[in-house]
C-alpha cells in the first residue's frame, strides 16, 4: 500500500512537473506562494479579469496529500535539507534522519514508527531535481540531477492490527470448534 500510493504521488508530481505547474485563483487555503515570489509570472490576470497564481508541483502535492490525509489517513511529504517554503514543508525527525542518510546512500528506506503515538509504516524515497523543478529551485543552488530531498509515504497500521486481530479470533474460534467436534468425534467412536 505503502508503495501503491507513493506512485501515485510521484506520477501526479510528474504530471504537474511536465506542465510547469497549474494557475489557479488564488484563496484563503491557497494565497500566491511566497517561495515562488522570484518568478515574474507567478501572478497572472486573464482577460476578463480573473486573478491567478502558480502551485508549483510540491504546493499541489502538499494540498492532495493534506486532503488524503483527512479522508484516508495516510501520509504524504515532500521535503529536503534547504526549503523553499518553511515551516510548512519541513522535515520531521525521522524525514531529517533519512535525508542525512541519501546524503551517502540514496535508496529507499521503508520503517515502522511512530507519529503522535501511533504505529506507521513510513516508506521515504530520494527526489533529485529535474529540468521541470529547477524553475522554481533552481535559484537555491540546485541543478538537473542534483540530490534535492525526499518524498515520504507514511500508512497508519492501527487499521491493520485491528483487522489481523479479527482474523486472529475468527481463526482461534475456527480451530477451537473443529478441535471440539474432533474430540465428540473420537469420544462417540471410543464408545462404540
Amino acid at each position: 500500500e505503502a508503495q501503491a500510493n507513493f506512485n501515485k504521488d510521484l506520477s501526479f508530481r510528474k504530471w504537474a512537473t511536465k506542465h510547469g505547474g497549474l494557475y489557479v485563483r488564488p484563496d484563503e487555503r491557497t494565497p500566491p506562494n511566497p517561495g515562488l515570489a522570484h518568478l515574474p509570472h507567478r501572478d497572472q490576470i486573464t482577460t476578463d479579469g480573473k486573478k491567478l497564481t502558480l502551485m508549483n508541483p510540491a504546493y499541489m502535492m502538499r494540498q492532495m496529500t493534506e486532503e488524503f490525509e483527512e479522508v484516508y489517513g495516510i501520509k504524504g511529504s515532500i521535503t529536503g535539507s534547504v526549503l523553499l517554503n518553511p515551516p510548512i514543508n519541513e522535515p520531521d525527525p525521522w524525514e531529517k534522519r533519512i535525508l542525512e542518510r541519501f546524503k551517502k546512500d540514496p535508496s529507499e528506506v521503508i520503517e515502522i514508527t511512530d507519529i503522535d503515538g501511533a504505529p506507521f509504516l513510513r516508506l521515504m524515497r530520494p527526489m533529485f531535481m529535474t529540468k521541470g523543478c529547477v524553475k522554481c529551485h533552481g535559484f537555491l543552488g540546485f541543478k538537473d540531477g542534483d540530490l534535492r530531498g525526499g518524498i515520504s509515504v507514511s500508512i497508519p497500521l492501527d487499521p491493520y492490527s485491528s483487522e489481523a486481530r479479527q482474523v486472529s479470533q475468527t481463526m482461534a474460534w475456527i480451530v477451537g470448534l473443529l478441535w471440539l467436534f474432533g474430540v465428540i468425534g473420537v469420544f462417540r467412536h471410543t464408545r462404540n
